[in-house]
């Protein structure tokens, strides 16, 4: 099968690598240097099982050719994509992206089968062509608006070390993932801790279900505690890892704020909520963002 990824940041290279032991993997990148490194060198994924692997193609093109197209940028470059999406003919398009804003963009691009789907993956980009692979997981993907699930069956073929499951439902797949971040991510961040001391801290375990409470109001889940305990278990797993958002403000990137706490409160004000942890929370990343 001939598969795009539109991506070449950490979560794309780890696809397009693995994706790459049985399908024609195509990456687009955003820039010509990323594309000339990828072409002459391939994918070298480092980690637990390291290996390396050549793509077949890789260009800084917007010209998705492939029939399966895997989108992995992050919520604040999709704008782009989406209007290149918009004049394609129909195919197979699949959102991996934190947070719930890109829910809007898929009005405008009923024309394709849709998908959409969280990474479980523990994943750090090193360089152009290299990935740290730092906590192995899986793809989980659900259909959103999809005339056959033929293409779910496929992607679903085993790779080693690199499974994809589905499930039917696609809002509980993406709130869960997002209950997760919206709790992990903005307070490791104004705290500048690794994800474990949220529960090793018995201060900050407190205020982590303090915000939790609030980002529950807004989500329409089941089995409060038990969805606690999965963001628990998210922090002992990933004890020693900074967040994407901490990392982001480390290096001055734009975090994905907007699409997890942004949507969030977009959402609360629909209902008449008021979160002023969570607002508190938004102002104090954007303010950091700026710095």
């Amino acid at each position: 099968m001939k598969v795009g990824v539109i991506g070449g940041g950490a979560v794309g290279l780890l696809l397009a690598g693995n994706l790459s032991a049985k399908h024609e993997v195509t990456v687009y990148t955003r820039t010509k240097e990323q594309a000339c490194v990828l072409s002459e060198k391939g994918i070298e994924i480092v980690g637990e099982y390291p290996f390396n692997t050549k793509v077949s193609r890789a260009t800084n093109s917007a010209n998705y050719e492939e029939d399966v197209l895997f989108v992995t940028v992050k919520q604040y470059q999709l704008r782009t994509v989406v209007e290149n999406l918009k004049t394609l003919p129909s195919r197979t398009v699949i959102f991996l992206q934190n947070g719930m804003a890109h829910i809007d963009y898929l009005e405008h691009l009923k024309h394709h089968d849709l998908i959409l789907g969280v990474v479980e993956h523990g994943v750090l980009k090193q360089s152009e062509h290299t990935i740290k692979h730092t906590g192995m997981g899986r793809i989980v993907l659900a259909p959103y608006h999809l005339k056959s699930m033929t293409i779910l069956e496929q992607l679903q073929e085993e790779i080693e070390r690199f499974p994809i499951e589905t499930t039917n439902h696609w809002y509980t797949l993406l709130a869960k993932k997002l209950l997760a971040n919206a709790v992990i991510n903005p307070l490791t961040a104004i705290w500048n801790v690794q994800n474990g001391e949220l529960i090793e801290n018995g201060y900050f375990r407190r205020a982590m279900e303090q915000l939790f409470n609030e980002v529950w109001e807004v989500l329409h889940l089941s089995g409060k505690e038990e969805h606690f305990e999965y963001i628990k278990t998210i922090c002992q797993k990933t004890a020693n890892n900074r967040s994407s958002m901490l990392k982001d403000l480390d290096e001055n990137r734009e975090t994905e704020i907007e699409a997890i706490l942004g949507y969030l409160l977009q959402e609360a004000n629909k209902k008449y909520l008021s979160l002023p942890l969570l607002s508190f929370l938004y102002e104090t990343i954007k303010g950091l963002e700026t710095k």
